[in-house]
């Protein structure tokens, strides 16, 4: 048996391995290449053997246990930590690991390198700058509102469109930010949106919001909080949360 450069010969006597023994020295002779002695063993499954074994020139020593392909093999047939852990199959924790330690940090590189020099990646890096990747599906899995998660991760991760307004009608250079901030079809919407926003935070915190980008006024919906941080509670945080994307639920590209 052979996998890649490890060869095993399996022989009922001492004689019949070593037919095996000098066919594998043969072979290597014919094609040129050299078996390494002191990587070459014998194991005696048996009674303890007194046979000298050759490999060429060369003696194959007797031993009670060596490793093939990364397993301890013994002559009594125990099984080994090695052996155990391989015929375990992992839990979902354990590959989770498996997987996350497998991924190539120099492609993870690549990958961060390709979405900051792509424009389309823009406004996505800048949610996803004081947020994980995973942010809007923690969102779904705490709040139950998957669908909200979805209809938000579809806001993220759509570039910049300039086009006419789906519910105005109006040609506008940033459809998402105009329905956010200036849409006349939300004014309703916007007013109560502000005046909730006003209660949770404080009106001095809405007035500096507001008089800001409609960028930054955006990213706050989004769920860029990092400008809440210091003067909210994580509960009131997840409120303010709630009402942004409670009213992004109106807003179509």
């Amino acid at each position: 048996m052979s996998f890649a450069d490890d060869v095993v010969c399996i022989g009922t006597s001492p004689q019949r391995l070593q037919i095996l023994l000098n066919c594998a020295y043969d072979y290597s002779l014919r094609w040129r290449f050299e078996f390494n002695p002191l990587k070459s063993v014998i194991l005696c499954y048996k009674n303890e053997l007194e046979h000298v074994f050759n490999l060429g020139d060369n003696d194959v020593n007797i031993l009670t246990e060596t490793r093939h392909l990364g397993i301890l093999r013994t002559v009594d047939l125990s099984p080994s930590s090695d052996i155990q852990l391989s015929c375990t199959f992992p839990t979902k924790f354990q590959w989770k690991n498996i997987v996350s330690s497998a991924v190539n940090p120099i492609e993870r590189l690549q990958k961060e390198e390709r979405m900051r020099r792509d424009n389309d990646f823009v406004k996505f890096l800048r949610l996803s700058e004081n947020n994980n990747y995973d942010f809007l599906w923690q969102y779904a899995k705490i709040s139950g509102r998957l669908l909200t998660a979805k209809h938000i991760a579809k806001l993220w991760t759509t570039p910049p469109t300039s086009g006419n307004c789906k519910l105005c009608g109006h040609f506008v250079l940033d459809i998402l930010n105009h329905q956010i901030c200036m849409c006349t079809e939300l004014q309703s919407q916007r007013l109560s949106l502000y005046n909730r926003l006003t209660e949770l935070t404080s009106f001095n915190f809405m007035y500096t919001t507001v008089s800001k980008s409609d960028e930054s006024f955006s990213d706050l919906l989004l769920g860029n909080h990092e400008d809440l941080c210091d003067i909210l509670i994580p509960e009131h945080r997840l409120e303010v949360l709630n009402e942004g994307f409670s009213f992004l639920k109106y807003c179509r590209l």
